[in-house]
């Protein structure tokens, strides 16, 4: 075996060493705690969790709903992709699209 060969064959296992050790170091350095203590959590903590966060979601569109006329303005980046789905489903129920 050549010292190239050695060189290529180490820096190859010191590569997949370092894929292999980037999710644990994601988990311990970049997680906050929050997400790490929701993800020990039991069953029912991460379903009220998620429940809560869509309740929150909700009341939000709820909000954004009052003012109809303004809607495709005010909806914020993280609801852009229900555009989409509304549109197809006023297209399915044969309405037509409003404003």
């Amino acid at each position: 075996m050549t010292k190239l060969m050695r060189l290529l064959l180490v820096l190859l296992l010191v590569g997949l060493g370092v894929v292999f050790l980037y999710p644990t170091v994601s988990w311990y350095f970049f997680t906050d705690q929050e997400m790490k203590n929701l993800a020990n959590g039991t069953r029912e903590e991460i379903r009220n969790w998620s429940g809560d966060r869509a309740s929150e979601a909700i009341d939000e569109l709820e909000k954004l709903a009052v003012d109809p006329g303004a809607v495709s303005a005010a909806i914020p980046a993280e609801f852009e992709y229900l555009i989409d789905v509304a549109r197809d489903n006023y297209k399915l129920g044969g309405q037509d699209v409003p404003g």
